[in-house]
């Protein structure tokens, strides 16, 4: 059965069409949104809601089942999602492994842009996220929401962070490196995607080992373990 999506709005369709931006349909409404006007787009995602969210739910199943693979025996116990966007993802890591979920989006930024910058741009709802998830069976107190912008990120004893098409491909992965190193656990993973030609690499070192899961043009998916 598909998942519930009747709790997602025109705006949240809006956020995730900018997330993965390949379920845009109209070439032109992502150049005028660009250019700073953002009217097409929200017309678009009014228009095709329903297929945008779906095209994107099947993207999220896809690269969880090619990072459940390279997972492997692992036990998952503890994720933290940096950049969750809508927590697409993340229902699928809860039914394999029924782990406690943080999810952590800056939301909304004052600027906006698509490429890679010192700081990150925010087109997420963590409420809508978080509604998502519970929809489609799990438990809310399992779920934990931190706008890093707002409150303070803290956690312990991961198993997994991971951040996808957010930390390490808009913005430098080291931004989290301080979260990152104090959150895992040994031997914890944390996988992002490490955007090509970005002069990166030397945050890899602080890593024991580091494995690409994915190689795309633009970047590579990196699984980086904790000594």
């Amino acid at each position: 059965m598909p998942p519930d999506i009747s709790m997602f709005s025109a705006e949240d369709a809006y956020n995730i069409s900018l997330q993965r931006t390949d379920h845009i349909k109209f070439p032109l409404t992502f150049k005028l949104w660009a250019k700073g006007y953002p009217f097409a787009l929200k017309w678009e995602a009014g228009l095709r809601k329903n297929a945008i969210i779906n095209g994107a739910i099947a993207d999220a199943k896809r690269e969880f089942d090619q990072i459940a693979n390279y997972l492997g025996a692992r036990p998952i116990q503890k994720i933290v999602d940096i950049g969750c966007g809508h927590a697409l993802i993340d229902l699928y890591f809860w039914e394999k492994y029924q782990c406690d979920i943080h999810l952590v989006d800056i939301e909304t930024t004052t600027t906006h842009h698509h490429g890679y910058k010192d700081s990150g741009a925010g087109y997420a709802s963590l409420e809508a996220a978080k509604n998502y998830l519970v929809a489609n069976g799990v438990p809310a107190e399992k779920i934990k929401i931190t706008n890093p912008q707002v409150s303070a990120l803290v956690e312990k004893e991961c198993d997994l962070i991971f951040s996808l098409l957010s930390c390490g491909f808009h913005y430098p992965a080291a931004s989290y490196a301080a979260f990152v190193a104090a959150s895992l656990k040994p031997e914890g993973v944390f996988l992002f995607d490490l955007r090509k030609k970005s002069d990166q690499d030397d945050y890899l070192k602080s890593f024991v080992h580091t494995d690409v899961v994915m190689d795309e043009p633009k970047y590579r998916r990196v699984a980086a373990i904790k000594g």
